[in-house]
């Protein structure tokens, strides 16, 4: 289950992410993005995916990586925050991170909400 609040005033997303997430729910979340005229300018988006359960394959990783970058061309930038604690969706984030090569896309791990706040600078 994926929820999204947006916050007009910081420009940002947070995201709350819970149980099961598959192929489907990435490719929701990433319609999300490109689908709502709210969201303009530097994006930026936390997200609490600890104690998810990941439920798509590293191979579906180059998917996700690639339609996230062709919605970061619509904005100036996106600042990406995953907040991650169980070792397998840690490590696949990493490789979602390795992947990027659009530069207005910027994806990083965290272990702590903190940590990630404050490299988004809210």
């Amino acid at each position: 289950m994926v929820e999204n609040h947006f916050d007009k005033d910081k420009n940002c997303i947070f995201v709350k992410t819970r149980g099961k997430v598959n192929i489907n729910d990435m490719n929701n979340a990433i319609e999300f993005l490109k689908n709502n005229p709210d969201l303009i300018g530097d994006l930026k988006i936390l997200e609490d995916a600890i104690d998810v359960n990941v439920k798509f394959t590293r191979a579906e990783i180059d998917s996700i990586v690639h339609k996230m970058e062709d919605v970061a061309s619509n904005f100036n930038s996106i600042k990406h925050a995953v907040v991650h604690n169980i070792a397998l969706n840690t490590a696949f984030a990493y490789i979602a991170e390795s992947k990027i090569k659009e530069s207005k896309y910027e994806l990083k791990v965290f272990n702590t909400l903190k940590a990630a706040k404050r490299w988004l600078g809210i």
